[in-house]
Formats: structure tokens, C-alpha cells, sequence
């Protein structure tokens, strides 16, 4: 029985989960959410003790800050799953791109354990179960960790972003090595060894790790498109769909847990042919024209923008991008500009991304909204090989998230072109 008393602050999916289980629990918990009107209302502060906040609340959230000086304590449902569900081994899995598809490529790989957070079902459907899980953890989640510590530690990259939330790089990466704050001498810690923060960052940790690397022979590493690992191959990515090098990375570091978990269950890697592409990330929705489109909603910063451009490196590219309004480095696309043939740019950073495309030259149209420029996407396709829907921006600006700005591209484009599937 569960004795203490809750916050949830936000009714997001975490929250909705949480509050599901305590009112099957009969845990003692009430609400506050400034979009809800029956729970937009006076708190009394002295009904809790913790507050459990959903991911997208501010730090600067009155509540939060009545709370800190009233001594509560805050966590988010991570933190709830770790101290209150059945202990059970973790595999943890946080960076700034390439979360999503590397925790579906370990599900793919150990389909018996759980899949939750980010992708997946919300933690709070799993405190019950007694598998093991697979998390992908945002900077969010992260933040608010006290006791948290898990086995398998995963971080892919370290890139600019969320600085509207975190306000700052610094405070973004201290968020995100939460996830290891409590790690043991005997957890894994496993990452990108050509990611220069990280590399530095860890070089002197003194726990067990398994580093990979496109660049060097590391403990997991690539040779003539071979995964080498105790200098033997162990799978040979021609057979694989997954297209990319950002691809190859997110393959190196879910066989790495893999290996982590247990390392007999290298055997099972034939399962990764049969893996397919993820809706929203880089997904081939069919021709316009003859001319291949591609779906990659999931771009929500400029890192996955380049990415997706590297991998279309010989394509004469039309660019669909523009979301919400924040800080992100522009200049990381330089190297993957030449390819691009034209730019259409919508959403609140259209006037920003406007001034770097005309700075680097490119034919550019601009409208304020996305389907203003879907409707004229057929004026724009001589000499066009690939259109890429990549926006490289969040999508609060006009979407509840980047799967219903993907869902709304891939059916306006089908509504307004009938694209042909090969």
C-alpha cells in the first residue's frame, strides 16, 4: 500500500497513466492542470507531499516554484516507476536524436520486455508487470530524478536543443546525465565515442562500458559495412533496411545493449532484416510525379535535419521545413545544403529559417502554414529527385505533436496528389 499523498501536476499521457493506476490503487492524489477547467483551481499545498510533474511544465511554473520553497518533493513518472513499481531490469536510453528508433530496434531485438516512456505505453501501465523494460527517457523525465538508477545506460549524442525549456545547453546536458547520477560500478554505460561531449564527458568514469564508433575500433565498431564486435562480425548491415549513417548509429548502440543484456542474445540479430523504418522517421509515403516523397516528421531540430539530408546525398532535394519558434544551430546543415534545390518553409521560425536560406542562396517560398505550402508543393518539382518533409522544428506551433504533423503531411499529400505507391 502506497501511503504517500500526490500531486499530479499536467494531465499529459504520463499523468493520465498515473492517475489510472491510483484510482485503482486508491492512492491519495489530486490534480491541478492549467488547460483543464475543473482542475484549474486553488491548491492546497499541505494535501501532498510529492508533486509528479508532466514533462512539458516548466520550471517556472508557480506551483513548482510555491512548491521548492515549501519544501515538496518533485519528481516525474520515472522516478514514480522506479521507487514504487516491481524492480525488474532496465535498459534506459536518453541522447538527443535517435532515442525512438533505437529503443523500438531493441524491442524488435528482445520482444519479450516491455517498451515505455517516450515511445510505447506510459510508464504507469507497467508498474504491475513483471518484465523487464526498455525506456526511452526525454531531458524531461530526466530532470526530476532523486533515486533512479538502472543497469543498461544508453546516451546516443548530445546536440542543441530544448534550450526554450532547459534555458540553457548547460542546464539541457545536466539533464540529461541525470540518468546516470546514481550509476554503480557495475551498470553499463554505453555511448556514441564520436560524439566529442560525451567522449570527454566519460573518459575517466570508472564503470563498465561499451563504447561504438563509425570512425574508430572501439568496443563495438563498423568495417566494410560489418558490425565487428570481439573482432569478429556479427551482422553485416547490407541486409538491413535502415538507410543512413545516422542509421548505423542508432544499430551500433542497440546491439550494444543487446550485449549488455545478454550477450548470448547476439544470436538474434537476423531479427533486425525484418525491421522496418519507423512512421514519421524518414518514411517513403509513395511519388509525386516519379519524384520519390519522404515523411520524416520526426526532424525536430537541425541535427535530424542533416541527417535526413545525408541521406539523400546525391538527390536533388525540394525541402519542406518550419515549426515552432526556438534556439537551434542553422549553420550544422551547412555541409548538406548543396543538394538542396528548394526550400519551402512554413511556421512560427519561418521568417528566421527565411534569412538563413536566402544567406546560402537557395529558391526559397514562404507561407505562414503547412498546408498553404502543400497545396502549391507540384509548382516546384522540375529537376526535383526526393521531396523530403523534414522540418528541423518542433511542432507546437500548428500540432499537438510531430505524429500529427506527419499524419497531416502524409494525408494532405495523398488527399491532394493521389501519390503513387511502388
Amino acid at each position: 500500500m502506497i501511503n504517500d499523498r500526490f500531486l499530479l501536476l499536467g494531465l499529459g499521457i504520463a499523468n493520465n497513466s498515473l492517475k489510472e493506476y491510483f484510482d485503482k490503487e486508491n492512492i491519495n492524489y489530486i490534480i491541478y492542470d492549467d488547460n483543464i477547467k475543473e482542475y484549474k483551481k486553488d491548491v492546497d499545498y499541505n494535501q501532498f507531499d510529492y508533486i509528479i510533474k508532466s514533462p512539458g511544465i516548466k520550471d517556472n511554473h508557480f506551483i513548482i516554484q510555491n512548491a521548492k520553497t515549501l519544501g515538496k518533493v518533485i519528481i516525474s513518472d520515472l522516478e514514480f516507476f522506479y521507487k514504487y513499481g516491481l524492480k525488474k531490469h532496465i535498459i534506459c536510453v536518453t541522447g538527443t536524436n535517435g532515442k525512438t528508433t533505437t529503443v523500438t530496434l531493441i524491442h524488435h531485438l528482445l520482444n519479450e520486455l516491455d517498451l515505455g516512456g517516450n515511445v510505447g505505453d506510459a510508464l504507469g501501465n507497467y508498474l504491475d508487470s513483471k518484465n523487464d523494460i526498455v525506456i526511452e527517457a526525454s531531458s524531461f523525465m530526466l530532470d526530476y530524478i532523486i533515486d533512479f538508477q538502472c543497469e543498461i545506460n544508453l546516451i546516443t549524442n548530445i546536440f542543441l536543443n530544448h534550450i526554450d525549456h532547459h534555458e540553457s545547453l548547460k542546464n539541457y546536458i545536466r539533464a540529461k546525465l541525470k540518468l546516470i547520477k546514481n550509476i554503480k560500478r557495475d551498470d553499463y554505460l554505453i555511448y556514441n565515442y564520436d560524439d566529442l561531449i560525451l567522449k570527454r564527458l566519460f573518459q575517466y568514469l570508472e564503470v563498465k562500458k561499451i563504447e561504438y564508433s563509425l570512425k574508430e575500433k572501439k568496443d563495438l565498431y563498423l568495417e566494410n559495412n560489418n558490425v565487428i564486435f570481439n573482432n569478429k562480425s556479427i551482422l553485416n548491415l547490407d541486409e538491413i533496411s535502415l538507410k543512413g549513417t545516422h542509421n548505423k548509429y542508432n544499430i551500433l548502440a542497440a546491439i550494444s545493449c543487446i550485449i549488455a543484456y545478454d550477450e548470448n542474445k547476439i544470436i538474434e540479430l537476423e531479427k533486425l532484416k525484418s525491421f522496418k523504418a519507423l512512421n514519421h522517421r524518414i518514411e517513403y509515403i509513395g511519388k509525386l510525379n516519379g519524384i520519390s516523397v519522404y515523411n520524416d516528421s520526426k526532424s525536430t531540430n537541425f541535427n535530424a535535419l542533416r541527417c535526413s539530408l545525408n541521406t539523400f546525398k546525391n538527390n536533388n532535394i525540394l525541402l519542406v521545413v518550419g515549426g515552432k519558434l526556438k534556439e537551434d544551430n542553422f549553420e550544422i546543415i551547412n555541409d548538406e545544403l548543396k543538394q538542396v534545390k528548394f526550400v519551402l518553409i512554413n511556421g512560427e521560425n519561418r521568417y528566421e529559417l527565411l534569412k538563413f536560406f536566402k544567406e546560402h542562396n537557395k529558391d526559397i517560398l514562404v507561407m505562414d502554414n503547412l498546408i498553404g505550402i502543400l497545396s502549391l508543393i507540384d509548382k516546384y518539382i522540375e529537376g526535383i529527385d526526393t521531396i523530403l518533409f523534414s522540418p528541423g522544428s518542433s511542432s507546437y506551433d500548428q500540432f499537438n505533436n510531430y505524429e500529427d504533423r506527419g499524419n497531416f503531411f502524409k494525408n494532405k499529400m495523398y488527399e491532394l496528389y493521389e501519390l503513387k505507391l511502388d
